[in-house]
């Protein structure tokens, strides 16, 4: 299921320089910010629908019942879309769209080591110090009624990630509409990237800890 989104982002940027399709498309009487919209449009519901509608609608009507897949599940939409504007992303740095499948697979286990070794425990962390901080600043006197629900805390974890993967995918229209893939470009987008996942875990946290405070 997974790899359904990375085949659906890996194809769309990459194969069409491949096919030298991409470059007419600039001459176009269509705004390049609109044909990327639509493009980006496909790969995100091409992936919903059947990377994760179409499992979700078989399992529905055939429950695993071996014991030894208890503990399988289906992987959110959400997981699944980040992975196709991952995809996405990396598609718009290759001529070929085998090669940006190869090198997004590539790319899945650093991706996932920075999460689970940088992300998770910032997260962790970062949720610690701000208890401390709130509950030194003696909130107490805010009340408990204007603690951020779960709902809002959810809301503001999708809104976030909702921003981060709009950047991506306008950082992919940059090196999608030009010629050329210079190094510096990369690295600037990975830095930034990996700043707005790390200041965005760091406001999650600071939100979330606010249910902690000693009231």
């Amino acid at each position: 299921m997974l790899l359904i989104g990375v085949l659906a982002g890996s194809l769309a940027s990459a194969e069409e320089r491949h096919l030298g399709t991409s470059e007419w498309q600039v001459l176009l009487p269509v705004a390049m910010w609109k044909q990327w919209t639509v493009k980006t449009g496909v790969v995100m519901a091409l992936t919903v629908l059947a990377a994760s509608g179409l499992p979700a609608v078989l399992h529905s009507l055939t429950p695993i019942t071996d014991p030894s897949l208890a503990g399988w599940q289906l992987p959110s939409g959400i997981v699944v879309i980040a992975v196709a504007a991952g995809s996405l992303y990396v598609s718009s740095l290759w001529a070929s769209g085998l090669w940006a499948l190869l090198a997004t697979i590539a790319a899945m286990l650093p991706t996932a080591l920075f999460g689970q070794q940088v992300l998770i425990p910032l997260r962790a962390w970062m949720g610690r110090a701000c208890l401390s901080l709130w509950n030194a600043m003696e909130l107490s006197w805010v009340g408990r009624a204007n603690v951020p629900p779960r709902w809002a805390i959810d809301g503001l974890d999708l809104l976030l990630i909702v921003c981060f993967l709009t950047v991506m995918t306008r950082l992919a229209l940059e090196n999608h509409r030009s010629a050329d893939r210079p190094f510096g470009r990369t690295l600037r987008h990975v830095l930034l990237l990996t700043l707005l996942a790390i200041v965005g875990v760091a406001l999650s946290a600071g939100v979330a800890s606010l249910q902690g405070v000693r009231w």
